[in-house]
């Protein structure tokens, strides 16, 4: 299977298109962004569009939040296509957006469902074991909520890190007032 992955900066066209059919595939309603806002924060800059492509159809995407004034992006979403789940597509992705991060001198922050919470705890499960195996680690003690994005309830959430140095050592306020500053 041949992948290409690239920075995707156009906010029409197929690709864009199928992109977000994806999106919307992944992610539940109280945590998605609406289209536009993603177009608006593409367009601008605010965010960064990788998509991984298989004979020229879209398979997975990443979308990344450069947290200006910090050392940090975030990783606001990953998806696979779901046909294409379990075909090591999806670390490949990781592999791509966490060179991506250090190319630009920043540790890669991530916020994930905490599995302990919700109806779908085994796939939460799978998803923070996903990306443990891919570099990530917990940061511990460092609990919050997702503000629902469609006026239901919030989600419990954890945080994760691939730093660039893995003796660096995060400072719990330091993290909160960045991850504050994206919500609110």
């Amino acid at each position: 299977m041949n992948i290409r992955f690239s920075k995707y900066n156009r906010v029409d066209g197929n690709d864009f298109v199928e992109a977000m059919k994806i999106y919307i595939e992944a992610f539940p309603s109280n945590e998605r962004q609406s289209i536009e806002l993603i177009k608006y924060r593409i367009q601008t800059g605010e965010n960064k569009l990788y998509l991984a492509f298989v004979d020229d159809v879209v398979v997975s995407i990443a979308i990344l939040w450069n947290i200006e004034n910090s050392d940090f992006i975030l990783l606001d979403y990953l998806a696979v296509k779901d046909h294409y789940r379990d075909s090591h597509i999806g670390s490949e992705m990781m592999q791509f957006i966490s060179n991506a991060a250090r190319d630009k001198n920043k540790h890669l922050l991530i916020d994930l469902e905490h599995p302990m919470y919700g109806s779908n705890r085994l796939e939460r499960e799978k998803r923070l074991d996903f990306y443990l195996k891919n570099g990530a680690f917990i940061l511990k003690n460092t609990p919050y909520y997702l503000p629902s994005l469609d006026d239901s309830s919030a989600t419990e959430m954890l945080l994760l890190i691939i730093p660039l140095d893995k003796e660096f050592c995060f400072k719990k306020d330091c993290i909160y007032k960045k991850i504050k500053q994206n919500y609110f």
